[in-house]
């Protein structure tokens, strides 16, 4: 069957979804179109003299916009439309400053965000203006911009903010500031000043990208290091248990038995991130009402999720029986299961996780993991469960994206890679009737 050929004054739907109509005759037309699917549309007005003049209609519907169209071309027709001039097609100039400025005020994805994602955005898109200028209008900037923003980002010297200098950074930094910056020219090419038209007509940076690490640090912890690890917890618990004991003051033997406390929630911590998966973030903003003893199940709450997503995920019985003895050491029946000394209403920061394995390790007189703390512990847990669905194995460990979950947290031991090397099978040619020939 022939293809069907489009009249060119009605509606065609390119392959990128946007719409386009031409009004008109050859040297009395006027176009529609849109330059994102969904988006504003814009007529482009030609004369006989060769002349052309484009403008955004303010507008997203089509029977609008070619009302708006057919007017335009009854003008072109009657000579009323005027010559327009170069100021006319100058691009608006828009300055980087304020461009970031609105958009941390006002973009509702970013202000969905939770405050330490805001605070981390805020001072790369610091950086990225003391780099550029605040003054530079967007609308000029290149791939040379890009490439020299790199350059200056990973060498580091860059001031910014009260006399802060950036320190030399690796490829994923540069990448994640480009990244945000290009976010930030995106949101303004959705949103229409007082007129009605576009804060930015086009984005500058729309098909340039930069590379991230070619040889990221993943580390990946095992079961070894994690009962080493535990028991060196365990054994700071004996010692303060024991200075209990010993201790003639009252005040001695109260910071030994806070200690001791400290170190029986540091040991839960550790056995939560080892046996969920979960963010650190997730795991020390955790309350003993999430934990839901006669079903068996943990709630892991929206507003303490990285991708602000509540999940409720069953988990064994004896995990569950380990979650209530370490209650029943602590003496607590709610609130927070990791509360801060000043402040018991309130969950401790996520970084103590971190610190309490650390010091664990330390003394255990493990060596460091270079890249990663508690990370390496998720990594461990997705790796030992590549078996699994990998639906449900998402579900069970909060991620969102399952590309970044096999691509980031997916690390095959030497004993899966021995077993692909291993492999016995041989690939054979077929046979005249279709069958593989026998192996001698």
């Amino acid at each position: 069957m022939a293809p069907r050929h489009h009249r060119r004054d009605q509606w065609r739907q390119t392959k990128k979804g946007t719409w386009t109509l031409s009004l008109g005759c050859r040297g009395f037309r006027v176009r529609l179109f849109q330059k994102r699917k969904g988006g504003y549309f814009y007529r482009d007005v030609h004369r006989p003299d060769g002349t052309r003049d484009r403008k955004t209609l303010a507008t997203c519907d089509r029977h609008a916009a070619e009302q708006r169209g057919r007017q335009l071309l009854v003008a072109l027709l009657g000579g009323d439309v005027p010559v327009s001039n170069e100021s006319a097609h100058a691009p608006r100039r828009v300055a980087l400053g304020g461009l970031c400025d609105r958009f941390v005020e006002e973009c509702a994805m970013f202000l969905d965000n939770d405050p330490k994602g805001q605070k981390e955005a805020r001072v790369r898109l610091d950086i990225v203006r003391s780099a550029i200028g605040d003054a530079r209008a967007v609308h000029t900037l290149t791939r040379h911009d890009v490439q020299q923003y790199e350059a200056r980002r990973k060498k580091g010297g860059i001031r910014y903010g009260d006399e802060q200098v950036t320190p030399p950074v690796g490829q994923r930094s540069v990448q994640a500031d480009v990244k945000l910056l290009k976010q930030v020219l995106g949101w303004g090419c959705t949103v229409c000043d007082i007129d009605g038209t576009p804060l930015l007509e086009r984005h500058p940076l729309e098909r340039i990208g930069v590379k991230g690490e070619h040889d990221p640090r993943r580390p990946t912890t095992s079961f070894d290091r994690f009962e080493k690890t535990r028991a060196a917890m365990q054994v700071m618990q004996q010692q303060y248990a024991e200075e209990m004991e010993t201790a003639v003051s009252r005040g001695e033997r109260s910071r030994a038995a806070a200690r001791r406390c400290t170190w029986i929630r540091a040991e839960l911590g550790l056995i939560l991130l080892e046996a969920t998966g979960r963010r650190r973030g997730s795991i020390m903003r955790l309350r003993w009402e999430d934990v839901d003893f006669p079903t068996g199940r943990i709630t892991w709450r929206r507003e303490h999720d990285k991708k602000r997503k509540e999940w409720v995920v069953a988990y064994p019985e004896s995990l569950l029986h380990a979650i209530r003895e370490f209650q029943r050491r602590l003496g607590v029946v709610g609130g927070p299961v990791f509360p801060r000394q000043d402040d018991p209403q309130r969950s401790a920061p996520s970084e103590l996780l971190s610190q309490w394995i650390v010091t664990a390790e330390a003394k255990a007189e493990l060596p460091k993991l270079e890249g990663g703390t508690c990370h390496p512990y998720r990594r461990k847990w997705k790796s030992e469960r590549a078996n699994h669905p990998v639906k449900a194995v998402a579900v069970a460990g909060g991620w969102t994206d399952i590309a970044t979950m096999l691509r980031c947290y997916d690390h095959p031991d030497d004993a899966d890679v021995l077993a692909v090397t291993s492999e016995p099978r041989k690939r054979r040619d077929l046979s005249t009737d279709g069958r593989a020939e026998a192996s001698a």
